[in-house]
């Protein structure tokens, strides 16, 4: 995923498609992966806010880009730096996960390290939807809308 992005970039060959399917995809890996490998290794309630927070994070975007003409919003296509971090937090827990099935202080770790991609999840919504309203702002302020 990180390689194909690398050279998608390098090669000057990144499309809106792209921006939209890669963290698509990335957010379908994550869960497939938590509900087979994650199960009697996480606790339930860190396996739940991380599918729940993905599921969030489409609908938003769905719902957002779906709705922005109507609310005279612009919204840039793909994730935020924060969304990129958390992506790779949740890669490397599950990583760690995965590696070490039957080692408990992996699986505390990767635990913690998915809570706070949950924090970081919590915190690219945010940003995202203050970025909206924004854009929002500016073009109602350009527009004469106020």
């Amino acid at each position: 995923d990180v390689l194909d992005g690398l050279h998608a970039r390098y090669r000057g060959q990144i499309s809106t498609f792209g921006k939209l399917f890669d963290p698509a995809v990335d957010k379908i890996f994550v869960v497939a992966l938590h509900l087979m490998a994650a199960p009697g290794r996480l606790s339930v309630s860190v396996i739940w806010t991380t599918i729940a927070l993905e599921i969030a994070i489409v609908l938003i975007a769905v719902l957002l880009g779906s709705f922005s003409k109507f609310f005279k919003i612009k919204l840039e296509a793909g994730a935020n730096t924060w969304g990129k971090l958390k992506m790779l937090l949740q890669g490397l827990a599950l990583t760690a996960l995965l590696i070490g099935l039957n080692i408990s202080w992996l699986q505390v770790t990767a635990e913690v390290v998915f809570w706070c991609a949950a924090f970081l999840a919590l915190f690219s919504i945010v940003i995202y939807l203050r970025s909206a309203r924004k854009v929002s702002d500016s073009i109602n302020a350009d527009v004469g809308y106020d």
